[in-house]
C-alpha cells in the first residue's frame, strides 16, 4: 500500500514537472516571438520601422534572463543594434539600449558562447563605449573562431580590426591575414570599401601581392 502511493507520488511529482517545463516554455516562445518576426524580417532586408523596433524591444528586453537556454537569448543585442542604428529614434532611447544591449550581449555570451555575430556586437559596442581597445580585438577576436568563414561578418570585422591596430598581437594579426585572403574571394570590392581609410590598406596590398 504504502509503495503505490510513493509511485502516485512519483509520478504526481513528474508531471507537476512536466507542466513547469512546457510552462516556461510556452512563455519563452511567447516573450520571443516579436523578436524572431524581426530578426527574420532583417534577414530578408525588409525595411523596419522606428516604432516596431521601440515595440519589439519593450516586449523582448532581458530574453537574455529567460531560464531557458537558445538563440533568443542573442535577440536583445540584435534589436538594440537595430535601436542605436536608427537616427530617427530619440537619442535617449538610443543611449539607453547601447547599456543595456552592451549588458545583454555579456549575458547572452555567457549562456551561449558560440554566436558569432555577439561577438562582433560585443566588440562593437565596446568601440562605441570607449574607442578602441584590447575590448574591441578580443570581441573580434572570438567572432573569427566561432565562423571565421562568415560572409556576413568578414568585411565589418576587418574594417573594425583597423580601426585598433595598436592593440593587435601575432596571433590577431594572422587571424586578419587570412579574413582578408577570404574576403578577396568573396568580393574584391567590398573588400576594398572596409580597408579604405584605415591601417589595413598597406597590409592588403602585402597580403595580395604575394
Amino acid at each position: 500500500m504504502a509503495g503505490g502511493r510513493i509511485q502516485i507520488l512519483i509520478i504526481g511529482v513528474v508531471a507537476l514537472a512536466g507542466l513547469v517545463v512546457s510552462g516556461i516554455w510556452l512563455w519563452t516562445g511567447q516573450k520571443s516571438w516579436k523578436a524572431v518576426m524581426l530578426e527574420r524580417s532583417v534577414n530578408q532586408d525588409q525595411k523596419v520601422s522606428s516604432q516596431t523596433l521601440i515595440k519589439v524591444w519593450e516586449h523582448s528586453r532581458n530574453l537574455d534572463k529567460t531560464i531557458l537556454p537558445g538563440r533568443h537569448v542573442h535577440l536583445p543585442g540584435l534589436i538594440s543594434q537595430l535601436g542605436i542604428q536608427d537616427e530617427r529614434l530619440p537619442q535617449e532611447f538610443r543611449a539607453m539600449v547601447l547599456v543595456e544591449g552592451h549588458e545583454s550581449v555579456h549575458n547572452s555570451l555567457a549562456r551561449n558562447p558560440a554566436h558569432s555575430h555577439s561577438w562582433s556586437r560585443l566588440a562593437w559596442y565596446s568601440f562605441l563605449l570607449n574607442g578602441p581597445s584590447e575590448n574591441v580585438v578580443s570581441g573580434l577576436r572570438m567572432s573569427i573562431y566561432t565562423a571565421p568563414a562568415k560572409s556576413s561578418l568578414i568585411f565589418w570585422r576587418i574594417s573594425m580590426a583597423g580601426m585598433c591596430r595598436d592593440f593587435w598581437d601575432e596571433e590577431f594579426e594572422n587571424m586578419i591575414r587570412r579574413q582578408i585572403n577570404l574576403a578577396w574571394r568573396v568580393s574584391p570590392g567590398k573588400l576594398s570599401s572596409a580597408v579604405s581609410g584605415r591601417d589595413t590598406e598597406e597590409m592588403v596590398i602585402e597580403i595580395l601581392r604575394q
